[in-house]
């Protein structure tokens, strides 16, 4: 008990601590849009050229301030400048997830840059680089660039935190073997020797293109072969294993896949067809069923991405902008993909959009939920939740799952303001959907008791 406690303490601390550190978006073309005030808003000074096509990551303050961000090749300050040593660094411009910044845990100064190389490239390593934020008068420097983890790596890498709440776990994969590397990134380093796991299809010699995303749990990998399938894997944080669920996974053959989401609630996964531009989503309670098409572009449809306002963001290649997948916990075409959602002001987009870990902070909220005329409160909830849901059309079905996505709870009401006893359950991070009519809402609401208050 004192041990579940401790960590959920430590949850908490990362909760209220780390909640805009994912919020400024800054990928190419000259490409910048910050998630401060909630909804996408374009800004100026991006130094991410026409030459990166696809891999960058950003990272900011737990308020919001834009700290730096990289391309693979290059690490720029907030300012929109490089580094004084962050120039050089071992990738490509055209590796699907070329970098992917990671704060040291415990740290208030150093970040790891970690990077891949395009399939094409001699060595195809997997790299990483340190960043000292408190160096060139607080504009940060690189202080170990171009230290070499493994060879004959793929352009996938992801991030999982771990499941103690503090480490986390960088994975990548081997080029054209069915190998996972899980490297365990801890206060006192990355650990050089990786977790292996060798589970699921084997790449054809694709170059290793495709992404490799995680659910907010950090319980599933979702991993996209490029000329060959998509394919998804239970990973465990606690030891970093990957592994091949036939009955609860999804492999799905088709050539020009290019890139993968989870939803928030992880029910849905969604994937891109290259050109002409398709959208799948699928059920990942029902894992045998084909998907279903939910958007079309006569264009190139490239990366997705999970954002702080629980919507998942669509590159349709050289666009001016961004395209939204509004609910994706809709089940099809109620999902509301929009085509132009975010304006780039003029910009054209290139392929990639930041890779972050996929962090529990990233989707949590510890405040009052009200947001499309439905009001959920308080949050964090210790006794009583309360919601308003004056949209509501009729019956409303609300359906309550962990952050593993398990099923907790599920109840039908027809009032527009209705109670739930949470006096009872567990503590932690829970997601509440509520489908009433062709309305579909998704919130999360963090459990803590009494005395956390």
């Amino acid at each position: 008990m004192k041990q579940n406690i401790t960590i959920f303490f430590i949850f908490i601390a990362l909760c209220s601590n780390a909640q805009k550190e994912y919020n400024n978006w800054l990928f190419g073309e000259y490409c910048y849009l910050s998630f401060n005030i909630g909804s996408p808003v374009f800004m100026p000074g991006c130094a991410i050229s026409s030459l990166t096509q696809e891999g960058c990551s950003s990272i900011s303050d737990s308020a919001g301030t834009l700290l730096f961000y990289a391309d693979g090749e290059h690490v720029f300050n907030r300012i929109h400048h490089a580094m004084p040593n962050g120039v050089g660094l071992n990738s490509s411009a055209s590796a699907t997830q070329a970098a992917l910044i990671l704060k040291k845990p415990l740290s208030t100064t150093e970040y790891y840059v970690f990077t891949t190389e395009r399939g094409l490239d001699s060595s195809n390593g997997l790299w990483y680089s340190v960043v000292d934020i408190t160096l060139d008068g607080g504009l940060g420097d690189v202080t170990v660039k171009n230290f070499l983890l493994d060879t004959a790596m793929s352009e996938k890498q992801s991030a999982i935190r771990h499941s103690n709440g503090q480490d986390y776990w960088l994975i990548a994969h081997k080029k054209l073997e069915n190998k996972f590397l899980s490297f365990r990134v801890t206060p006192s380093g990355v650990v050089l020797t990786p977790v292996v796991s060798t589970t699921g299809v084997t790449p054809n010699g694709n170059m290793g293109c495709g992404t490799m995303k995680s659910n907010v749990a950090g319980n599933k990998l979702s991993v996209v072969y490029y000329d060959d399938c998509v394919q998804t894997y239970s990973f465990d944080n606690s030891t970093g294993i990957v592994s091949f669920d036939p009955a609860n996974d999804i492999l799905y053959y088709s050539s020009w896949l290019y890139s993968s989401a989870f939803s928030p609630s992880g029910q849905y996964l969604y994937v891109s067809y290259y050109h002409p531009g398709i959208l799948y989503q699928f059920d990942m309670t029902q894992n045998t069923l084909p998907p279903v098409v939910v958007g079309q572009t006569p264009m190139y449809m490239c990366d997705l991405a999970l954002a702080p306002d629980n919507k998942i963001y669509v590159v349709e290649l050289w666009s001016t902008y961004l395209g939204a997948i509004n609910y994706p916990d809709a089940q099809g075409p109620m999902c509301g993909y929009d085509t132009n959602a975010v304006s780039l002001d003029s910009n054209y987009i290139s392929v990639g959009l930041p890779n972050f870990p996929n962090d529990l902070n990233f989707l949590t909220s510890t405040k009052e939920v009200e947001k499309d005329n439905l009001h959920v409160s308080p949050n964090p909830v210790t006794n009583t939740l309360r919601i308003n849901f004056p949209e509501a059309e009729g019956e409303v079905l609300l359906t309550v799952t962990d952050i593993y996505g398990k099923l907790n709870e599920q109840v039908k009401f027809k009032r527009l303001n209705y109670q739930l006893d949470w006096s009872q359950k567990s503590e932690g991070l829970y997601f509440l959907k509520l489908q009433s009519g062709n309305k579909i809402r998704v919130i999360k609401v963090l459990k803590q008791n009494s005395y956390h208050e």
